[in-house]
């Protein structure tokens, strides 16, 4: 970009969309990320698991609150997602808080939830319908006449009521049901009987990603499976796939030009947007100072029912993408149904776009919208189905 004034200001433009007209925003970047950093000598890896990263941003919120003299102001907190889970995490360590809203956008909840592991038959069927509407929008299925949100429910139907039990049985399953259901896998996907039926009716999302397009030596994303980008292709460096949602991502220094440029932020720091070193040694299984007790289940959904129902005037927001398979749109359903979350206290909102919500002006717009009525408290349209 062009160091001139006048460049300058044809760069950045206001944001119509923006939520400044209904709400004071806060953004909090967890150690490590952003414009935060570890002090010199210090260590960081105390914050670098779930309850350390949970409890530090819980502090920052209340001690920001308490300085501000907004203790008595309506709080909504938001995260997106693994800031999914950070909230979750955040309402087991919430005491006495009160908290208005929750604001979840494409969020982990459940980590079983999209886990391909031997075993967890789980991931297998949330996955599935994210996978028939990928195989919707590259035209490598009988698109039935339908659009891609009518296309995808049939795909969760057949998830729920013949998938799931299928995969429950186990290899006691029929051969003749075996393979009906294999014929129908294929059908939805867009691979072949022989691929799911080698693959004991379990395509991984890994496998998913690398194989749909195949043929065509491309693979689609994870964030966005409308995106494409050469199956074969070298990694960045840094980066641990080929995932063409990733590669793709702005290399430029756009936001910090804008905050050194638009809000005078005084720093000689980078912001850091997305850090592998950190994601690499995540400890999920930190001090857990909340309970003490080992974990081998990492679910958020029950943390944000419990509040909830002793917050009775607390409400949440979810949003999810259409062709999201980082945080699929129905392991996130699955975990809002399965954690007693009150639905009538809970909108969902899907839109027709992947992992980031509103990655084109439409989407923005919509996005922008919803959140506007949610928290104003007005009736914001149920558009999960």
């Amino acid at each position: 970009m062009s160091p001139d004034a006048s460049h300058h200001e044809n760069y950045f433009v206001d944001n119509p969309y923006s939520l400044l007209d209904v709400a004071d925003l806060v953004f909090i970047d967890p150690v490590g990320t952003g414009l935060s950093r570890v002090f010199r000598g210090g260590d960081g890896h105390p914050y670098w698991g779930p309850d350390g990263d949970a409890k530090s941003v819980l502090i920052l919120i209340r001690e920001w609150l308490k300085t501000h003299g907004r203790e008595r102001s309506p709080i909504y907190i938001a995260g997106a997602s693994y800031g999914g889970y950070r909230v979750a995490t955040m309402m087991k360590l919430l005491g006495d808080q009160h908290i208005d809203g929750l604001i979840l956008i494409s969020p982990l909840l459940n980590v079983s939830t999209m886990a391909d592991e031997d075993g967890n038959e789980q991931s297998y069927i949330n996955n599935f319908p994210s996978m028939a509407v990928a195989a919707w929008f590259h035209h490598k299925t009988d698109r039935r006449g339908l659009d891609a949100v009518a296309f995808r429910s049939n795909a969760e139907k057949f998830a729920i009521e013949e998938y799931a039990p299928a995969l429950q049985l186990g290899n006691r399953i029929p051969r003749e049901q075996r393979a009906v259901i294999a014929k129908k896998i294929a059908a939805f996907i867009g691979l072949s009987v022989n691929q799911v039926s080698e693959a004991n009716l379990r395509i991984t999302s890994e496998q998913y990603l690398n194989t749909l397009l195949s043929g065509e030596n491309l693979r689609i994303g994870r964030l966005d499976t409308r995106m494409t980008g050469l199956l074969h292709a070298k990694a960045a460096s840094g980066i641990p796939t080929n995932d063409p949602s990733l590669l793709l991502r702005p290399k430029d220094n756009t936001t910090d030009q804008y905050f050194r440029q638009e809000l005078k932020v005084l720093t000689h720091r980078n912001y850091i947007q997305m850090t592998w070193d950190i994601n690499g040694t995540w400890n999920w299984s930190d001090d857990r100072e909340s309970d003490h007790q080992p974990r081998f289940y990492f679910t958020g959904g029950p943390a944000i029912g419990d509040v909830m129902a002793a917050q009775r005037n607390m409400r949440a927001w979810v949003g999810s993408g259409l062709f999201d398979m980082a945080t699929p749109w129905e392991g996130v359903r699955y975990e809002i149904s399965h954690g007693e979350i009150p639905r009538d206290r809970v909108t969902e909102v899907v839109f027709e776009t992947g992992h980031a919500l509103y990655d084109t002006e439409s989407t923005l717009s919509q996005f922008s919208t919803s959140l506007h009525l949610f928290i104003q408290g007005a009736s914001v349209p149920d558009r999960s189905h």
